[in-house]
């Protein structure tokens, strides 16, 4: 007796593509989730699918941010890129970019992203503090206490800090 097996690929559940999640962004009508918005493509790069581009709120920079339940609060570009993802949360939003850096996590350290050119600063460090005049505070072994009881506001505490420059490098701390 003759068989023959013919394979398909798996492509996922029936329902949907799974390389498609939901998102949140600040529309007309206040900030509303949408289905099918981020869409993984390449090896690990996401961007935002072009019919939710023209509802996005762009700010001087040329930057749009967004919300996903996976990748957290991302910026992403006018074509829809997302230039960085996982951006510090502030205020139940995204921090914003001081002194020409963002501050963002991954695997519970935090590191800078740069909005123009390279120089991002990988994650490396417990506690990061906003760049100010080319230098930021940041932290090892430090870890994130609320300010009082039952506080919803936090502090990092303890560890060892120093500050670093655009490159990363350690510098003395401004007084």
């Amino acid at each position: 007796m003759l068989v023959l097996l013919v394979l398909v690929p798996y492509t996922g559940p029936a329902r949907g593509d799974p390389t498609l999640s939901p998102c949140s962004y600040a529309g007309s009508d206040g900030i509303a989730e949408h289905a099918d918005c981020v869409e993984q493509y390449g090896k690990g790069l996401l961007r935002i699918r072009s019919p939710h581009l023209g509802r996005l709120t762009f700010d001087e920079n040329s930057m749009a941010s967004v919300f996903n339940g996976e990748h957290g609060w991302m910026y992403v570009n006018k074509k829809g890129e997302v230039v960085v993802a996982g951006v510090s949360a502030i205020d139940n939003g995204p921090e914003t970019f001081q002194d020409g850096f963002v501050r963002f996590e991954r695997n519970r350290k935090c590191g800078y992203a740069v909005l123009k050119g390279p120089g991002t600063i990988a994650p490396q460090f417990d506690g990061c503090e906003n760049f100010k005049n080319g230098i930021a505070r940041v932290c090892t072994g430090c870890r994130s206490e609320p300010v009082g009881p039952g506080s919803e506001y936090h502090e990092m505490r303890g560890g060892t800090w120093f500050c670093i420059d655009r490159k990363g490098k350690k510098v003395a701390c401004a007084p």
